[in-house]
């Protein structure tokens, strides 16, 4: 399964989680998210998740950065309020970038970590 992975903070819980509950399943992270910039907090980022891969024994590939592409994706939107059409941009361009590589892989499934969160799950 590929897991496509847009933020290093919630990752390791979503994949922690998912690991479990698929334990018969290879994991494979996907690290993709053109909208983090600097690209020096891109790379902090990277880090962090490979690091969590690491540890949880899930191979990772990195997606391209575009940062002028997601620019380019979202201009006119950078005043729509919090889960505004902005947001649809944004799951679009990541579950789009992460079919392609499953197809260029050959992986048949998908998912990603902006399904959830731990705070939402802590809650429960």
């Amino acid at each position: 399964m590929l897991v496509h992975i847009c933020c290093s903070v919630d990752s390791h819980f979503f994949l922690q989680k998912l690991s479990a509950l698929y334990p018969e399943k290879k994991l494979t992270g996907y690290f993709y998210d053109p909208n983090i910039h600097p690209y020096s907090e891109y790379k902090l980022r990277l880090l962090d998740v490979k690091r969590s891969c690491d540890k949880l024994g899930i191979d990772l590939i990195e997606g391209e950065y575009d940062y002028e592409g997601w620019i380019e994706a979202v201009r006119g939107l950078e005043n729509e309020p919090e889960k505004g059409k902005r947001c649809s941009v944004c799951f679009d361009n990541r579950l789009v970038s992460t079919a392609v590589k499953a197809l260029e892989i050959g992986e048949e499934e998908i998912t990603t970590t902006l399904l959830t969160s731990p705070k939402n799950l802590l809650n429960n």
